[in-house]
């Protein structure tokens, strides 16, 4: 069951516990839809286009050619690419679009999460961390562009899960 979505991220709550997803179908499309764009540009006024050009031959053309036609297939691939959080009543599982466990944590009787908000000369990035025994970090970070996704996303799992949270966003902004 889909208990939200979050920016890039879908909350839902099912038999394996409650699973975070983050898939990035949309910018990975569109980087490769506009990459592809110019590919076809270049193909037009390439040697084999309706309209060639000729100081647009040779070497060069094939460098560019190959350049951008490996972004689209890589914007395409990515776009498949996905993450998955199952956090389960005694671990925190990460997987990866092929299905492969990254990573198998055992969990407490409450999940640990640390927030930060990062500064950077344009923008805020905030980031929510899962922490293991002790308050390390697991390598896991949820990132949002915004303070209030980090709030719907802790409204959303707050009924489901039993939540230790550490607020650092007040001290760093």
């Amino acid at each position: 069951m889909v208990l939200g979505r979050v920016e890039r991220y879908t909350i839902e709550q099912g038999p394996e516990g409650l699973s975070i997803s983050m898939r990035q179908v949309t910018p990975a499309l569109g980087g490769a839809a506009v990459t592809g764009g110019a590919l076809f540009a270049i193909w037009w006024f390439g040697p084999y286009g309706p309209h060639p050009l000729r100081e647009f031959d040779g070497v060069f053309y094939w460098l560019v050619f190959g350049f951008l036609a490996l972004f689209v297939v890589l914007g395409v691939v990515g776009s498949f690419y996905r993450e998955r959080w199952i956090i389960a009543d005694h671990e925190i599982r990460m997987t990866h679009s092929f299905g492969t466990v990254k990573r198998r944590v055992p969990k407490g009787p409450a999940v640990k999460m640390r927030l930060q908000a990062k500064r950077s000369s344009d923008s805020t990035d905030y980031r929510v961390h899962l922490l293991g025994e002790g308050g390390q970090e697991l390598g896991v970070s949820l990132l949002f562009g915004r303070s209030t996704s980090v709030d719907e996303l802790l409204r959303l799992v707050r009924p489901v899960l039993n939540l230790e949270i550490e607020d650092q966003r007040l001290e760093e902004t």
